[in-house]
């Protein structure tokens, strides 16, 4: 479990600094996180908000939050838990600028939100990757959601 983690933990890593840094001119990232514990959260959040603090620092808010879209869900169902972890982050930016929830993810909005920014831009290139885990249900959720 703790090389699974590690492995997912610089996999986001990897992607936010290899997507951003290497087409900003060109994208906007688009990363919706979905942490099922806090227990996953208080690993991976670090480096993810360390990551987005650097990109801040080094272009100003504004211009990083236009090309890191990122969403952060936690759904982690003990609230004595979540609440102590969002006491623990409320100094990350990420947390201060509302990319960190607690709630879960409406996968099939956030699908057409995208579809329709991405109509609206009208880009000469656009390259678009969906990647989720989840069962049948999550399935038909986000097939629906890109069909319309």
């Amino acid at each position: 479990q703790v090389i699974t983690l590690s492995l997912l933990n610089g996999y986001i890593t990897f992607r936010i600094y290899q997507k951003t840094l290497a087409t900003v001119s060109q994208h906007t990232l688009k990363e919706s996180v979905e942490l099922r514990t806090v227990k996953v959260a208080r690993q991976l959040l670090p480096e993810i908000n360390k990551t987005y603090e650097s990109l801040v620092k080094e272009w100003g808010e504004d211009y990083a939050r236009e090309v890191l879209d990122i969403s952060i869900y936690i759904t982690d169902k003990d609230r004595i838990e979540a609440a102590s972890f969002r006491a623990q982050i409320r100094d990350f930016a990420l947390f201060k600028s509302k990319k960190v929830v607690f709630i879960r993810p409406k996968l099939g909005q956030i699908v057409e939100e995208y579809v329709a920014k991405l109509i609206e831009r009208h880009p000469a290139y656009s390259s678009t990757l969906l990647a989720f885990c989840g069962g049948p249900k999550v399935s038909g959720v986000l097939a629906e959601a890109r069909s319309t």
